[in-house]
C-alpha cells in the first residue's frame, strides 16, 4: 500500500479548505482510491472511515457533504467502484459508527438537489438510506416509491353478516 497524498489526503486538514477546494482535493483522493487494487481500496477505505468518524458531528456532516458532492463530480464508474465499497466497509463497521453513519446521511441529504440524490443512489444505490415514503407512495419529496399496503376494511360485527 502506497502512501501518496493524493489517495491518502491529511482528512481533518481538509476541513480547513473552502467547499470548492475541499471537494476537488476528495475527487482526487477518491479517484486515486479508486485506482487501487480491491484489497488495497478496502484497507484505505476503512482507514478513511475510522479517521473521519471520530471527527465531532459538525466535522463529519461537512466532510460526508463534500464526499457526497465528490463522487457526484467523479467518473460514475470510478464513484460507483468507491462508493459501494464504501459502503461495504461501513456495514462493516461497529454500532456506533453506523448509528451515526444514518444520523448524519440523513441530515446531509436534505442539503442536496433532488437531481444530484436520484443521480446518487444510482452510482451507489442505498447510499442515502431508506427515506420515508408519503401516504401517497411516493417519497417526501416527490419521487415515486413503492405503493403503500392496502389497509385492511374493519371486519363487521358478525351479526351484520347480511349488510354489503
Amino acid at each position: 500500500m502506497s502512501n501518496d497524498s493524493s489517495v491518502d489526503p491529511d482528512w481533518a486538514a481538509l476541513l480547513d479548505l473552502s467547499a470548492e477546494e475541499r471537494d476537488s482535493r476528495m475527487v482526487e483522493a477518491y479517484t486515486g482510491i479508486a485506482a487501487l487494487s480491491e484489497e488495497d481500496r478496502q484497507q484505505r477505505l476503512e482507514q478513511l472511515i475510522r479517521t473521519v468518524y471520530a471527527m465531532p458531528d459538525a466535522a463529519l456532516r461537512t466532510m460526508t457533504e463534500s464526499r457526497l458532492r465528490a463522487w457526484l463530480r467523479m467518473d460514475p464508474g470510478q464513484a460507483a467502484t468507491v462508493g459501494r465499497q464504501f459502503e461495504t466497509a461501513l456495514n462493516g463497521m461497529p454500532a456506533n459508527i453506523a448509528m451515526r453513519r444514518v444520523t448524519i446521511v440523513q441530515s446531509v441529504s436534505g442539503n442536496l438537489a433532488l437531481e444530484d440524490r436520484e443521480k446518487l443512489r444510482h452510482i451507489v444505490p442505498g447510499v442515502l438510506g431508506d427515506e420515508p415514503l408519503t401516504f401517497s407512495g411516493n417519497r417526501v419529496d416527490g419521487t415515486p416509491g413503492a405503493a403503500p399496503a392496502p389497509v385492511a376494511a374493519k371486519p363487521r360485527p358478525w351479526w351484520q353478516f347480511w349488510r354489503r
